[in-house]
């Protein structure tokens, strides 16, 4: 009798248990991929760069099941591998597992934005095995079809959401850095004349440069072949991946937008939206190659210009736009007349001038009164409004043109003037989008609206944070006089803050001794540690949704295999009870419930965390 062979070792409660990040990847490879991926996923989470030969000691499974799965995941780019003198290493990748999170949100958005089936499939293909070349999809698929389904991978290529896939991709950064950074060294010999740390500048910059050329996509003229049929058309022998970067550009899109509807209103959101969408493609990445390098922007002055730069960027001209370069990408079917009013409506009787003191008229019963002051006429938006209507040649007012440049003009003005910079005029008539500084105030909005819903019980908390923030480091008196909280009051609104450690408390002694009843406690807010604070709660609870949707499928696994049977479907109802009918609905209405508040989650995870 052969021995029986021993169970795949399960999932160890420290992978969920040890971070929310570790929580979140382990559960989604688990949902996606399976036990052992899951497995592998964990064990390189806690223990870094591993070999093949330690993964396998690490996670207790033999070699040949971990090199198997090893290959699967290095083509969904969920591990990354890098060839050193003495062995192969492996580490985790987290776009890799980002693309299986956001799977759903992508083929809904590729779907509803070109508004065909195709393309949708296309990246749905890409999505579920990493890269496909254009060649071998076109093999598989209906010849009648090739033709369109060409066009489709050049439109879904011009428009950034499919690059081609190089062994860059495959490689850590960080490594990739280290190794041009080397080869820069190397190119600088030493000598007498030039110091060492101008030596290590120089070979820092012509490192940047060199990763920032190997990290470039390749340009159409690569890209592209002649067909004698269709013209240009993409290399069939070219393996294409799905972009993480673009899709993340239309998700900052939807949360602008929303944020500009909350400032601003509906009709300039949708304004704002039209140019957002024209300058999606060209915008810069929301994270920089340089910001996934661990050390390299640690210095404050390499920071600030770092940032500096990236500012720069945004104003470049083909980022710039004017009136009439929004109201070609505005909707036919948008209204804008009456949307700006130009002027104050005041029911306010007007005051008498200075100097000029009114007369006043006797009456036939002797009492002097004042004159009747003329009522000022109404204000008519109607009237000199070249913002609402335009008005023709022939001096009649044309009530149908439904946008005009002024019109557009006028919204331009009103997102620049606002609190938040939606907009920056930077010169007159032309504007450009501050994407660094308004990410910023949508993050603190954010955040402000999260603690606002979950400290409602104490609505002075919130107070008191927005005055710690303005004012860095404060102490007690003085934060309860810019708050205007009694000091009776005050430690009741400042205990919930500092519950959820979203303030800090410095203790400065006043005697020798250090006696707390004479200490003064100084309060202060520093928004990184929150930020990230905040982002593991919510990748924790994403984590925990999606759990509880496998916990719920692996407790009515009976139910769920009974139905998912071949001679079962379409049968349902003549084939299961009414009681399995009304429990499998349950199970529906339940995952729906759960992925959409997943979905809600993670979008503020999004603005919190991703940009």
């Amino acid at each position: 009798m052969p021995p029986l062979k021993a169970a795949p070792p399960s999932i160890p409660v420290s992978a969920k248990s040890q971070s929310p990040r570790s929580f979140l990847y382990t559960t989604l490879a688990q949902t996606h991929l399976g036990e052992r991926a899951a497995l592998i996923i964990s064990t390189l989470i806690s223990f870094g760069r591993l070999s093949a030969r330690e993964l396998a000691q690490k996670s207790r499974l033999p070699v040949s099941v971990v090199k198997t799965s090893l290959v699967s995941l290095v083509q969904l780019q969920c591990v990354l591998y890098w060839k050193a003198d003495t062995a192969t290493y492996y580490c985790f990748h987290e776009e890799g597992l980002d693309k299986l999170l956001y799977s759903g949100d992508i083929v809904s958005m590729i779907e509803g934005k070109y508004n065909d089936g195709v393309s949708a499939e296309i990246v749905q293909n890409v999505l579920s095995m990493g890269h496909l070349r254009v060649g071998d999809y076109l093999s598989t698929g209906d010849k009648k079809l090739q033709i369109e389904i060409q066009k489709k991978f050049s439109t879904l290529f011009q428009d950034g959401y499919l690059i081609p896939l190089r062994s860059i991709h495959f490689s850590p950064i960080n490594d990739v850095w280290l190794r041009t950074m080397k080869i820069a060294k190397d190119s600088l010999p030493f000598s007498a004349t030039i110091s060492e740390t101008k030596r290590l500048a120089e070979a820092t910059k012509i490192a940047k440069d060199k990763l920032l050329e190997l990290l470039e996509t390749p340009k159409a003229m690569e890209v592209f072949v002649s067909h004698n049929a269709l013209g240009k058309v993409i290399n069939p022998d070219l393996p294409l991946t799905f972009n993480l970067a673009r899709f993340q550009k239309s998700l900052r899109t939807e949360s602008l937008v929303s944020f500009a509807t909350a400032r601003v209103g509906s009709l300039t959101s949708q304004v704002y939206k039209a140019i957002l969408s024209h300058l999606e493609k060209l915008s810069p990445d929301i994270q920089h190659p340089f910001q996934k390098i661990p050390g390299l922007l640690t210095d404050p002055d390499d920071l600030r210009h770092f940032t500096y730069s990236r500012e720069e960027k945004e104003t470049a001209k083909w980022l710039t736009f004017n009136a009439n370069d929004v109201m070609k990408q505005l909707p036919k079917t948008i209204d804008l007349r009456k949307s700006i009013v130009s002027a104050p409506i005041s029911g306010k009787r007007p005051r008498v001038k200075e100097g000029k003191q009114a007369k006043r008229v006797k009456t036939e019963y002797g009492a002097a009164m004042p004159p009747a002051t003329p009522q000022s006429e109404p204000y008519n938006l109607s009237e000199n409004d070249d913002d609402e209507e335009c008005v023709s040649q022939n001096g009649y007012v044309d009530t149908t043109v439904l946008v005009s440049a002024s019109l557009v003009q006028s919204h331009l003005k009103l997102m620049s003037s606002n609190s938040v910079p939606f907009l920056l005029e930077t010169t007159p008539g032309n504007f450009v989008i501050p994407f660094n500084k308004l990410t910023a105030s949508l993050k603190q909005f954010t955040y402000d609206a999260l603690l606002q819903g979950t400290l409602t019980e104490n609505p002075a908390s919130l107070r008191i944070l927005r005055c710690i923030r303005e004012f860095r480091l404060v102490e007690e008196k003085q934060l309860c006089a810019a708050a205007l909280i009694k000091e009776k009051d005050f430690r009741s609104c400042v205990v919930p803050l500092m519950r959820l450690n979203i303030i800090e408390v410095q203790e400065v002694p006043r005697s020798v001794d250090r006696s707390a009843a004479r200490a003064v406690y100084l309060y202060r807010f520093k928004s990184e540690l929150t930020m990230e604070l905040i982002s593991n709660s919510l990748m924790y609870n994403i984590g925990q949704l999606l759990e509880g949707i496998q916990d719920m499928k692996r407790n009515n696994a009976i139910l769920l295999d009974k139905a998912n049977r071949d001679d079962v479907k379409g049968k349902e109802e003549e084939l299961l009870l009414a009681s399995e009918l009304s429990e499998l609905k349950n199970l529906q209405s339940s995952e729906v419930n759960s992925i959409a508040l997943a979905n809600r989650v993670r979008s503020l995870f999004d603005v919190l965390h991703v940009f």
